[in-house]
């Protein structure tokens, strides 16, 4: 019986514990959804506290519902949250979602 490359073994280590991290990432979001919708706060809308808002600190994304966002990231996948940032920290709707370009911060129109 041979041995294995030891370099192998650690890729095939790292392998794994990047599986489980995805795989338990997936859960939270699972278990997250269902906690919330089973608890009925899916339509309670998420927004910063307003004593972290202020006139030197205004917010970067707009107001959202969970389901509104859980709608976003089945649409956006990894880009939901930054659909909802606020462009300049200004809110200028977009048939009820805003899409923003990451780099400069300014609305982007999508016809």
């Amino acid at each position: 019986m041979r041995a294995m490359d030891p370099h192998r073994r650690y890729g095939l280590i790292i392998d794994i514990i990047e599986e489980y991290e995805t795989q338990m990432k997936r859960l939270a979001g699972k278990l997250m959804w269902l906690m919330l919708g089973s608890l009925g706060i899916t339509n309670v809308q998420i927004s910063p506290l307003q004593r972290l808002v202020g006139p030197g600190s205004p917010p970067l994304y707009r107001p959202i519902t969970w389901n509104e966002y859980l709608g976003t990231k089945a649409k956006h996948f990894n880009k939901a949250l930054s659909s909802v940032r606020l462009p300049n920290n200004n809110f200028s709707p977009l048939n009820g979602l805003l899409i923003t370009d990451v780099n400069d911060h300014n609305a982007v129109k999508v016809n």
